[in-house]
């Protein structure tokens, strides 16, 4: 609904999800048909396909400054610079261009299409996607969703049904149930008074979405953009080691989302920058060795940092 738009947005973003339509009720103008009408498939290499002319675009419109940097640095450096509002670095831009086959060719012969082509293989490595099959509980999503996991492979792929988890939360909310979004059960609350209407729908859920597909895929698609695509750990900063709590007591209070590649500095700094100017060292606290400073922080690591202590000031 953004237009134009929502490509300005795809800059800032970290990582993509496509959601489509997986029942076939999207027609090739993007209104709402019968369902098996549609083509999801065709609707996320449409959605692709512009993105990549896009970016091919913003280097075309670059062209003359690339050519003239390219000159006196390496290709990537002046591509990483034009397409820096999508955050691409150097590296990414190499790889593209040697995944793209484009290595030997100068960049002042490269085609449009040329140009599209290294776009469609930088995006994944810059943007990583994920294809969100929707209305999986309509029966036509069957076929279309083994289409989408062929042409994109299983892994990229998550069945889902917003609809089915949007009713479990707003029931969870009037209290109706208890669910957490992503467990494979909920549960009617016996003092329930559940409308008829009510009644067929989480029974319709319960069979159609929970029954086949075990869950609503809403949760574990998030959580494979999170920690598959983007490579993130949860990692636990605690005050004592032994009891894995914080200084009031609480076990585990707090979680951290970090990067793959980061270090307990890198933990301490995104807590708070005192306790990174006065560090000293970390402690896996699930075994009690002392980790180096490049140690790679990893995934439900529980970590105690060490500092140094304050230093009081002598009064005048």
């Amino acid at each position: 609904g953004l237009g134009n738009q929502f490509l300005a947005a795809i800059g800032q973003a970290d990582a993509l999800i496509h959601v489509v339509d997986a029942s076939g009720s999207i027609d090739a103008d993007g209104k709402i048909t019968q369902p098996g009408s549609g083509n999801p498939v065709s609707d996320a290499i449409d959605i692709e396909t512009e993105i990549y002319r896009w970016i091919a675009d913003i280097i075309e419109r670059n062209k003359n400054s690339i050519i003239h940097e390219a000159s006196s640095s390496s290709l990537a450096e002046p591509l990483a610079k034009s397409l820096s509002a999508l955050k691409a670095h150097p590296s990414q831009t190499l790889q593209a261009i040697e995944k793209a086959g484009l290595k030997k060719v100068p960049f002042k012969k490269w085609t449009l299409d040329q140009t599209i082509k290294f776009a469609a293989f930088l995006l994944p490595i810059i943007k990583p996607a994920i294809i969100i099959a929707n209305k999986m509980d309509i029966a036509t999503a069957d076929k279309y969703f083994e289409l989408l996991t062929k042409y994109y492979g299983r892994s990229l792929v998550a069945a889902c049904s917003a609809e089915a988890e949007l009713i479990l939360r707003r029931a969870e909310k009037k209290g109706l149930l208890q669910y957490t979004p992503g467990q494979e059960k909920f549960r009617i609350k016996e003092d329930a008074k559940l409308t008829p209407k009510q009644q067929a729908a989480l029974n319709y859920i319960e069979k159609r979405v929970m029954g086949k597909w075990f869950n609503t895929g809403i949760q574990q698609a998030l959580n494979t953009v999170v920690f598959k695509l983007l490579k993130t750990n949860m990692v636990y900063p605690v005050s004592d080691e032994q009891k894995f709590t914080d200084h009031h007591g609480n076990v585990l209070p707090d979680v951290h989302l970090m990067s793959d590649g980061t270090t307990p500095i890198d933990l301490a700094k995104t807590i708070h920058s005192t306790l990174a100017k006065n560090y000293i060292l970390a402690i896996d606290a699930k075994t009690g060795i002392r980790l180096p400073k490049d140690y790679n922080l990893r995934h439900k690591d529980i970590i105690k940092i060490i500092t140094r202590p304050k230093t009081k000031q002598k009064s005048r």
